[in-house]
């Protein structure tokens, strides 16, 4: 064993330990936080302030403020993590993007459906095509998370073989 292993697997764990949130992920996460959290004020301002809205406007608006609520608790879960999330914050934001437009899929198709309107048609089609897209972004998610789940466990092997 040369001399170098040790270096270059410290460096290896030191690159795998810090690689945490870039600046700009923190502040994509600052930006979907504070959106977040403008969108559901927002909407439960419009639930307050409106008494005589149908049922089906407040199911909307109380679905649309639950998802908000969400997407604040990711952000906050994300930002106040001290340790690497290896990804895994990717994975359960595209759980969460995949629920919720298949969500909005689900209830503009029965729209459609009931109400035969162009514009639900339409948005039941965008809503397939944002589920689509929040599938191959998941999937990318799990294949990253696997990635570095395979770099931790080469790693450790390396520790345990070259302490021997």
């Amino acid at each position: 064993m040369t001399d170098e292993f040790p270096k270059n697997l410290e460096a290896a764990m030191i690159r795998t330990n810090t690689n945490a949130l870039s600046w700009q992920q923190r502040a994509r996460y600052l930006a979907l936080l504070l959106g977040s959290i403008a969108v559901g004020i927002v909407l439960i301002a419009l639930l307050a302030t409106e008494p005589d809205r149908p049922a089906h406007t407040f199911a909307a608006f109380s679905g649309m403020a639950l998802m908000a609520a969400g997407w604040v608790a990711l952000a906050t879960w994300v930002l106040t993590r001290r340790r690497p999330l290896y990804s895994r914050d990717r994975v359960v934001a595209g759980r969460m993007a995949v629920s919720f437009s298949g969500l909005f899929t689900a209830g503009a198709s029965v729209v459609a459906v009931v109400g035969g309107g162009g514009a639900a048609v339409l948005a039941g089609g965008l809503g397939l095509l944002m589920t689509l897209a929040a599938i191959w972004l998941l999937v990318k998610a799990r294949h990253r998370v696997r990635d570095l789940e395979a770099q931790r466990h080469e790693l450790a092997r390396q520790i345990v073989g070259g302490a021997a």
